[in-house]
């Protein structure tokens, strides 16, 4: 019999990998990534109509995508503005798609400045564009669209850090119930980084698969988010926190990934200010 994979590339784990990797559940009832093991997917006509709606929608969004490439490259040879509308429209749509398909999986607030980008490079070119023909209003300036900027950048940082501690408080207080969870799979992506001496180096960051008990039932949970810190190995036992409600919603507190994103929110407050004074 060929020993359990416990490791493999990619973002997703299959339902049989972890099948596979799981230790033995002595009969009890198990729940795979919040699916019990048991289920079976029924197509029905809604399904169906959904997954063509999904289709069709994935072809406008490419068709898009292209004309407006396209069309940034055309109508900036005719007009900078109307060329830098066009290119800002695809920020603001590729952003706001990104944001509301992340919004209830623990949105990265960083996730933000695409849509704030994108609004920026559209509403101002159209808004001075419109000032041509209507000459009692006054368009905005260079020197003012770096001051919005910049102040708006101030507004993005204590969004960010806002977000970040809150985010981890309301995650806390969701999921308050601790349990002992083995790891049982680890799921991996290769990045590539630089040392100090300037030479580019691959490492791996890992998604660790849990197995964890609760009222009877064995519950086998994937993290997401990857990361390399406090990386599980596979076989180790540690404490993760459950939603005793929906026991397969799991939480593993890293002060780390809180620290990360609010200091990034600092600086994301503190440059703009000094590049605001010396302006």
């Amino acid at each position: 019999m060929n020993e359990p994979v416990t490791e493999a590339y990619g973002s997703l784990n299959s339902i049989e990998q972890l099948k596979q990797a799981m230790y033995d559940p002595m009969g009890k009832p198990v729940v795979i990534n919040g699916i019990p093991d048991n289920y079976v997917p029924q197509k029905t006509e809604e399904n169906a109509l959904k997954n063509k709606v999904e289709d069709v929608l994935s072809v406008i969004f490419i068709i898009y995508f292209i004309a407006a490439i396209v069309g940034g490259m055309g109508l900036g040879e005719y007009d900078k503005l109307l060329g830098i509308a066009c290119f800002g429209s695809l920020f603001l749509v590729v952003g706001l798609i990104v944001t509301f398909k992340t919004i209830g999986a623990g949105m990265n607030p960083l996730v933000l400045l695409f849509p704030y980008i994108g609004a920026l490079m559209t509403g101002i070119p159209i808004y001075n564009i419109y000032c041509r023909t209507h000459h009692e209003l006054t368009p905005v300036s260079f020197d003012s669209i770096v001051v919005l900027i910049l102040r708006s950048f101030c507004v993005v940082g204590a969004v960010v850090i806002v977000f970040s501690i809150t985010n981890h408080f309301r995650r806390m207080a969701r999921c308050s119930e601790i349990v002992d969870a083995r790891c049982i799979f680890l799921n991996y992506q290769i990045k590539q980084g630089h040392d100090a001496a300037g030479r580019s180096r691959n490492y791996r960051i890992y998604s660790p698969t849990w197995q964890y008990e609760k009222d009877g039932t064995v519950y086998v949970t994937s993290e997401y988010s990857s990361s390399n810190f406090e990386t599980a190995r596979v076989g180790s036992v540690s404490k993760i926190r459950i939603d005793p409600r929906t026991p397969w919603i799991i939480y593993r507190p890293n002060k780390l990934k809180v620290f990360i994103p609010c200091f990034i929110g600092v600086m994301f407050i503190v440059l703009p200010l000094v590049a605001l004074r010396v302006i």
